[in-house]
């Protein structure tokens, strides 16, 4: 567990170097912005990503089985946001809102970052429900398993 921890917060490490790099490069050498609305959606899943490596980093401490399910109900929740944010930005850009335009991909490429930052964190918790065997063998439903498998 502690293996798989230090895995993730390494990669969790170099996903930050890479966007750290990418916002230089892109937004703040070309004096760019990000729209009032999109800079809100950044700093709103900022925010929940740091209450979710706090809840992560306790979960792995305390190895609580509710904190650990609560872990894994806030992936859901963000990867939801992560889509209706880029959602929004699409809605953004139709409107041509300027500073939409120049960080467009910066936006979008840093929402999935954050995204991918949450699920790393939120790793944390599959070892303790693994352990309590509170996991399910597969997140697809069996209903669908083989449905549209002709063999």
């Amino acid at each position: 567990d502690i293996i798989s921890f230090t895995i993730n917060m390494e990669q969790i490490g170099d996903i930050i170097e890479r966007v750290i790099s990418d916002i230089e490069d892109k937004k703040i050498r070309p004096h760019r912005n990000f729209s009032e609305a999109g800079m809100a959606e950044i700093v709103e899943m900022h925010e929940r990503l740091v209450a979710n490596l706090r809840l992560g980093m306790s979960v792995f401490l305390n190895g609580n089985v509710r904190d650990a399910q609560k872990l894994l109900e806030e992936k859901v929740r963000f990867r939801d946001l992560e889509r209706a944010y880029a959602n929004t930005h699409l809605t953004r850009l139709m409107d041509r809102t300027a500073p939409s335009m120049e960080t467009s991909s910066l936006h979008i490429d840093l929402i999935s970052d954050l995204k991918r930052i949450n699920s790393h964190i939120c790793s944390i918790a599959y070892p303790i429900l693994d352990s309590a065997g509170a996991l399910a063998p597969s997140r697809l439903r069996s209903s669908l398993v083989g449905a549209d498998d002709p063999h």
